[in-house]
C-alpha cells in the first residue's frame, strides 16, 4: 500500500497538485496543537533553511484561503513553530507581508497548512482539528497523523538530522 500512496504522490508533485518535496514521496507530518485557543504549527526545518512564506486553508469541503505571510522577520525565518490563529482570528505573527482573507473564520474541521523556504522547498499537510483538540498532548508536542510528536522528532524526518554514513 505505501508503494501505491508513494506514487500518488509522485504523481501529484509532478503535476503541481502538492506542495511536497521530491525528495521524500511520502510527505513530512507538520505538527498542530491548539493550546488555549491559540492554534501552533510546527514546520518541519533543518537548521540552515529559511522559512520564505506560509498560507493556511479550509479544506473541509471547497477550499477556502485562510491567510497567506510572506517575508518573515528574522526570528521566524528559521523558527518552525508558528502561531497562526489566535483570539483576533487568522493573524500570523512576524511576517512583513500578510493576507488574511477572514480573520474571523473560525478553525475548520480540515485545516490545510503549506510553507515554501527560501530554497524553493515546499510542503504541506492537512490536520483533522477535532482530532488535535481532542488529543492529549504533553506540554513539549504536537498533534501528527503520525502521532504526537516533539519538534524534535518532526524535524528529524528531514535527512540533515540524520547521521551520514
Amino acid at each position: 500500500m505505501k508503494g501505491i500512496n508513494a506514487t500518488v504522490s509522485v504523481l501529484a508533485c509532478l503535476m503541481g497538485l502538492s506542495g511536497c518535496v521530491m525528495s521524500d514521496p511520502d510527505g513530512f507530518v507538520f505538527g498542530f496543537r491548539v493550546v488555549e485557543g491559540q492554534v501552533e504549527v510546527f514546520l518541519p526545518m533543518c537548521p540552515d533553511d529559511r522559512l520564505e512564506s506560509i498560507r493556511a486553508a479550509d479544506a473541509s469541503g471547497e477550499r477556502v484561503e485562510l491567510f497567506t505571510a510572506a517575508h518573515p522577520t528574522a526570528i521566524q525565518a528559521g523558527n518552525g513553530n508558528l502561531i497562526i490563529h489566535d483570539t483576533r482570528g487568522w493573524a500570523p505573527e512576524g511576517f512583513e507581508d500578510r493576507q488574511v482573507f477572514n480573520p474571523a473564520a473560525g478553525i475548520p474541521r480540515l485545516l490545510s497548512v503549506r510553507y515554501r523556504h527560501t530554497d524553493g522547498e515546499a510542503s504541506g499537510d492537512v490536520a483533522d482539528m477535532d482530532k488535535v483538540t481532542a488529543a492529549a498532548l504533553e506540554p513539549d508536542q504536537y498533534w501528527t497523523d503520525k502521532g504526537p510528536m516533539t519538534a524534535e522528532q518532526i524535524s528529524r524526518q528531514f535527512h540533515c538530522n540524520k547521521p551520514t554514513s
